[in-house]
């Protein structure tokens, strides 16, 4: 008889000991959907962030960039799969008996339970990442149409610059030789090449310049800055 006991009881206790994990999670649901639910805002606060930051550098021209694009897409699905399970668990958590003793549901629970802490852990995974995106550059690029557009105001400025420095020493190169002053040869190659940048070379560059913004606009179907 008591070998009998002992067998009963040594069978129940590990029974107990394998329904332990069990058992933590049903008691964990509430703790579990607290945490899930302080990961989902700190996720949603950086998802904010980030496509604040994309929605900027869109208005600027720039392209989204594509990792950056899908962390936005997995974020938007995994916040409404986490409401989801947020609100089953808080359905959950209300179906008590025997005042409060005891589980109507406990598998519900478990599963639920489950649920939250998997969830959980998905959305730390990508929080990691979104804090990477952290600048415009992060999260889009300058497509090349804006690099040449840029680059060639920047030479126009530049060019306008130093025609007005080239002017400028023209008249006065002039004016000392009106007064039969001879102009020296490192003033003379700086005026010829001086006059070679600007009527041949830069001129090239920008005709080339406008060239192919032009055709990048037939290919966008429609004006470059119109798109912008």
């Amino acid at each position: 008889m008591a070998d009998f006991a002992k067998t009963v009881f040594d069978t129940g206790l590990t029974c107990w000991d394998r329904t332990a994990k069990y058992r933590k999670y049903i008691r964990s649901l509430g703790d579990n959907l607290t945490a899930l639910e302080i990961k989902t805002d700190e996720l949603g606060s950086v998802y904010n962030d980030v496509n604040r930051l994309a929605e900027t550098a869109e208005g600027e021209g720039w392209i989204r960039k594509s990792d950056a694009a899908g962390w936005l897409d997995r974020v938007k699905a995994l916040r409404e799969e986490a409401d989801e399970i947020l609100a089953d668990g808080k359905q959950i958590m209300g179906r008590i008996c025997l005042c409060g003793l005891c589980y109507r549901n406990c598998r519900s629970r478990y599963e639920q339970s489950k649920l939250a802490e998997a969830k959980k852990a998905e959305l730390e995974t990508e929080l990691l990442q979104g804090r990477n995106f952290r600048v415009k550059y992060d999260v889009a690029y300058e497509p090349a149409d804006l690099i040449l557009e840029r680059s060639l105001q920047a030479l126009r400025y530049k060019m306008d610059e130093l025609c007005g420095v080239f002017e400028t020493v023209k008249k006065r190169v002039k004016r000392e030789e009106d007064q039969h002053l001879v102009r020296t040869p490192e003033v003379r190659g700086w005026l010829e090449r001086v006059k070679l940048v600007l009527e041949k070379e830069v001129g090239e560059i920008l005709e080339r310049g406008t060239l192919e913004l032009g055709k990048s606009c037939k290919k966008g179907g429609g004006d470059f800055h119109s798109q912008r």
